[in-house]
């Protein structure tokens, strides 16, 4: 007996769902949406049109959301803005003048406003700044490249409003590198984003290399089992009220969790130790009221 419009068979009054009859069929359906599915994804990251520029005066404007099968080097003098758009590397290192999807191998360069994936490219640094002086980096993320989201190699760098995330060895490598007789220097004058294992990585303090923390953002140490004279720096963060004094609700109490001031700071951390302590509030306040893993 058979009632179609249900799609259910009865089978010694036992109803069966249509499903179970028809099984194999459906596995090879869901099976053929999931491969048309990756096969649209792919396509739709090769479809990135190349990486093109409007340059206006000292200004080259990135065009949209692009992919690179080279490295794209900034020339002197000029400022790359990103325009809130992404750049994809889509290659592989093939030497040192083609390691990364930005080089900046000239003075008083100027990189804003962008974000650089390196998810397809291999082996490669989101930017690689050589024996170059005066470099600015403001407004920008740097992630998933294979090795340092930002190399500082014999140049002269500053940093701020920068993230970096999932990037292989380092977020920023602070390096003289091979041969390079000229000093390394970053300099970080505002907030910062670092996700990544190894934040900021410095080769051999020994070297000609420094890093300059004006806002007192990181905390180092000499990490065990590295080469000696390696430093990792790491970033720090707020974890009571009573260090959101003296600016310190600048750090922030982690990589998502900013305050606009000192009140919204001794707010938070508040609410925290009163939660802690069995007191379930059902506030409904604004950003600072969350519910996300913090262990302090």
């Amino acid at each position: 007996r058979r009632v179609l419009l249900m799609a259910y068979y009865y089978q010694a009054g036992v109803i069966v769902p249509f499903a179970k009859k028809f099984y194999k069929q459906l596995i090879i359906m869901v099976l053929g949406l999931f491969v048309a599915t990756m096969a649209a994804m792919t396509l739709s990251t090769s479809a990135l049109a190349p990486c093109s520029f409007t340059t206006v005066g000292s200004t080259m404007t990135l065009n949209g959301d692009c992919e690179t099968t080279a490295q794209v080097n900034v020339p002197t003098g000029m400022t790359v803005d990103g325009n809130g758009f992404t750049m994809y590397p889509m290659f592989t290192k093939t030497d040192n003048s083609n390691n990364a999807a930005l080089g900046v191998l000239a003075d008083n360069v100027t990189i804003k406003n962008i974000t650089i994936d390196g998810v397809a490219g291999t082996n490669l640094h989101g930017i690689n700044v050589y024996v170059a002086q005066n470099v600015v980096i403001r407004n920008a993320t740097v992630k998933n490249n294979d090795r340092s989201g930002i190399a500082v190699n014999g140049s002269n760098v500053t940093v701020r409003n920068v993230t970096t995330s999932g990037n292989g060895w380092h977020g920023i490598n602070v390096d003289q590198g091979s041969g390079v007789t000229t000093s390394s220097v970053l300099n970080i004058t505002g907030p910062m984003t670092q996700t990544d294992v190894a934040q900021i990585y410095v080769d051999d303090t020994t070297k000609n290399v420094a890093v300059n923390d004006a806002l007192s953002q990181y905390s180092y140490v000499d990490p065990a089992g590295s080469p000696a004279n390696d430093r990792l720096y790491s970033r720090k963060y707020v974890t009571s009220k009573k260090e959101c004094k003296n600016d310190g609700w600048k750090l922030g109490a982690s990589a998502t969790k900013s305050f606009k001031n000192q009140g919204k700071c001794v707010e938070y951390f508040e609410k925290l130790n009163h939660n802690n302590h069995g007191h379930h509030d059902h506030d409904d306040d604004d950003d600072d009221h969350h519910h996300d893993d913090r262990r302090h």
